[in-house]
């Protein structure tokens, strides 16, 4: 008898050590889950502010939404758009956009919507490419890549297939185009450039500076200056543009 008494003390005690280490797990469990809870109060708490995890923080208040789809079927002149856009101050409000794939400069009108239509506004509106100046109408482009605009409304575009430096108003080249890379300095085509640049206007220094990232080089063009000032809207036919303001795609 006594035999069995101590039996069933050490089996009793045995179940009772194993409820105790369950409650100890879940006790230690509950703990972990309101310290990560308390956490995450904490983080959030700050204004204006979630937290997706430990890593990222993400700022509220800001949706984004595709105004203009370049990729929708049946949508005309306006296929793979990419690069830079700049608002026409005109009073016709509108964007303008460099069609990299289709070679040519589009206009499209605001407000953006996905209903949005493009309008060729220089280039072939074929998609055809090439290399020539003239009426806006009638010059050919290969791969612009990107534009910008200066204070006068003249757009200058880095057509970078053709090696060129190409100026909007009619259409003139102004460096480059010698249908090779190259990396020279120098007047009109005198100059060379990679295949791979980008170029921005300066209104403070009244120059432009292209990013020649196959040459690993910055090189500047001086504008013409009038009255010692760099000029303002001089009667482009584009009428006045704001500098480039936003990146489409690339």
């Amino acid at each position: 008898m006594a035999l069995v008494a101590s039996a069933l003390t050490t089996c009793r005690l045995e179940h009772m050590f194993h409820i105790l280490i369950g409650v100890f797990v879940l006790v230690l469990i509950l703990c972990t889950i309101e310290a990560a809870a308390s956490y995450q109060a904490r983080n959030s708490a700050v204004s204006g502010y979630y937290t997706a995890d430990t890593e990222k923080v993400y700022e509220k208040g800001f949706l984004v939404e595709t105004v203009f789809d370049g990729n929708k079927p049946g949508l005309p002149h306006a296929h793979s758009i990419s690069t830079y856009i700049g608002t026409d101050l005109n009073m016709v409000k509108s964007v303008v956009a460099v069609d990299s794939t289709r070679s040519n400069i589009v206009r499209i009108l605001l407000p953006l919507s996905l209903s949005s239509v493009s309008q060729v506004l220089s280039g072939s509106p074929n998609g055809e490419t090439g290399y020539r100046d003239g009426r806006l109408d009638e010059a050919l482009f290969h791969n612009p890549k990107s534009f910008t605009t200066n204070d006068a409304g003249h757009i200058y575009v880095a057509d970078v297939r053709n090696f060129a430096l190409r100026k909007v108003s009619d259409v003139t080249t102004i460096a480059g185009g010698s249908n090779m890379t190259g990396r020279r300095d120098g007047e009109g085509k005198e100059a060379s450039f990679s295949n791979d640049f980008d170029v921005i206007y300066m209104r403070s220094s009244c120059c432009l500076l292209i990013a020649d990232r196959g040459n690993r080089m910055i090189s500047e063009i001086q504008l013409p200056r009038v009255g010692g000032s760099c000029p303002g809207n001089s009667g482009s036919k584009l009428g006045g543009l704001s500098q480039w303001s936003a990146l489409i795609a690339t």
